[in-house]
């Protein structure tokens, strides 16, 4: 349910929400809850805030943390002793990736101009790219340089193209579960999943042999500015109307699927 959605049903406000709103900005409801009040153009605002924020922290943000990751392996390396080729080489990757990610940038950008001028929200895809494409590039793109992680895309069914509000959501939601298994699970083996069912459905499915964690315990963390992911992946399935499934525990890997119902 939004924020919207909730306050005019007149429930209590969670006290989250409740911290959220300053004094001056809240009012009592028949029942004594307070509630914060925000006017339909700021609740727009706050949405379009959460969107920017999906985008940013699902694209550029993962693959600037990557790029991070492979120089500070190179000194790493170097310092070790390590042969000078193979610093090339993981270097080459981390360039690799802080161009992707000012493309990315740029995407974002254009696709924020373009909001304002009413035009078609953004889209993760590369012109004229498939799907199980994007998928691939995008999974070859986060595991360069994680020899120990092997990973493969399979795709079931018969590709077809999906709407233009599926498409992009179901590419970061991917995105997002192949950098946590890259950055957090120790995995040595993973599977991107996708599904095309004859009924219409489709399903992604991102599974993992790595150390697992506690769903529970991954909320968003504002004061470290962490464990935003999980949220992100849900906020992003709740505009397909879709579920999304996360089922881990500690030691025993990690399962995510989101499943898209009879997507024309």
């Amino acid at each position: 349910m939004s924020r919207a959605a909730f306050l005019r049903s007149g429930r209590p406000a969670p006290e989250a929400w409740r911290r959220q709103c300053p004094p001056h900005r809240r009012r009592a409801s028949a029942a004594g809850a307070v509630l914060p009040t925000w006017s339909a153009g700021e609740e727009a605002l706050r949405e379009e805030r959460r969107r920017i924020a999906r985008e940013l922290h699902d694209s550029a943000t993962q693959l600037i943390a990557a790029a991070v990751a492979h120089v500070q392996g190179t000194e790493e390396l170097l310092a070790g002793g390590g042969s000078p080729e193979e610093a090339r080489a993981r270097l080459a990757v981390a360039a690799t990736l802080a161009r992707e990610s000012v493309s990315e940038l740029r995407r974002t950008v254009c696709a924020l101009r373009g909001a304002a001028d009413g035009a078609a929200h953004t889209t993760a895809l590369h012109k004229d790219e498939q799907l199980p494409e994007a998928l691939e590039r995008v999974v070859r793109l986060l595991t360069t340089g994680a020899p120990t992680l092997a990973i493969r895309v399979r795709i079931v069914g018969r590709w077809r193209r999906l709407p233009p509000s599926v498409e992009p959501e179901l590419l970061r939601i991917a995105q997002e579960a192949v950098a946590n298994v890259v950055k957090h699970s120790g995995a040595h083996r993973a599977e991107v999943r996708l599904e095309y069912s004859a009924g219409g459905a489709v399903t992604l499915r991102v599974a993992d042999d790595g150390r697992g964690f506690d769903p529970a315990a991954a909320r968003p963390d504002p004061e470290r500015e962490t464990r935003f992911g999980l949220a992100g992946m849900g906020e992003r399935a709740a505009l397909m109307g879709a579920l999304l499934s996360v089922q881990s525990t500690p030691g025993r890997g990690t399962r995510l699927a989101v499943r898209v119902a009879a997507a024309p």
